[in-house]
């Protein structure tokens, strides 16, 4: 299990992760189990990543998150930058669950403006 003081930076996440599953509309089970299994390679429990998530929709629905980027930013922030390609892997994992449409591509597109650093 994380460290308590990581835990916020695993939220922004979260966060993250459902702005992914959300860009075609339609949440498949197989979008969510991506999100939850890449939650848990942190090292947070099925249960914590799921709870997470959970926040993460309810955040959406309420209109909370409103801007992407400025999620995109916080994940940006509170990651190395030598974490942020494996997140783009993560987040090109659940992407690739959906059809990719122009919409999935140009949220990838906005996240790797935010987490791509060339070595």
């Amino acid at each position: 299990m994380p460290p308590l003081s990581e835990l916020g930076k695993f939220k922004r996440l979260a966060e993250l992760f459902v702005l992914a599953m959300k860009v075609n509309l339609t949440i498949t089970h197989e979008q969510h189990q991506m999100a939850i299994y890449c939650l848990t390679e942190y090292g947070l429990s099925e249960h914590q990543a799921e709870s997470f998530l959970n926040s993460g929709f309810e955040k959406l629905e309420r209109g909370l998150i409103r801007n992407p980027e400025l999620v995109m930013q916080a994940v940006a922030d509170a990651f190395r930058p030598r974490d942020h390609g494996y997140i783009l892997s993560q987040i090109q994992a659940i992407l690739e669950t959906q059809p990719i449409t122009e919409e999935v591509q140009k949220f990838f597109d906005r996240c790797c403006e935010y987490l791509y650093h060339e070595m």
